[in-house]
């Protein structure tokens, strides 16, 4: 299943806040800018998790992104 959700998003607005937890009103993790690559672990609604390296984990709304294949 891991490989399934294993894809690839790129940012595609000027920044992408990602945050602890799938929620509008949670604290950001971080923030990734256009053109940003982010591996995406997980999906919960209009919600991606996604992954900038081991230590930046955190949510980022879909519509903030591109998906691509994994390669």
């Amino acid at each position: 299943q891991q490989n399934r959700l294993a894809r690839r998003a790129i940012v595609t607005s000027r920044e992408a806040v990602v945050r602890l937890s799938p929620y509008d009103e949670t604290k950001p993790a971080f923030t990734a800018y256009d053109g940003a690559e982010l591996q995406v672990l997980d999906r919960k609604g209009d919600w991606l998790q996604v992954c900038a390296d081991p230590r930046r984990i955190g949510w980022v709304k879909r519509e903030q992104v591109t998906l691509f294949p994994a390669s």
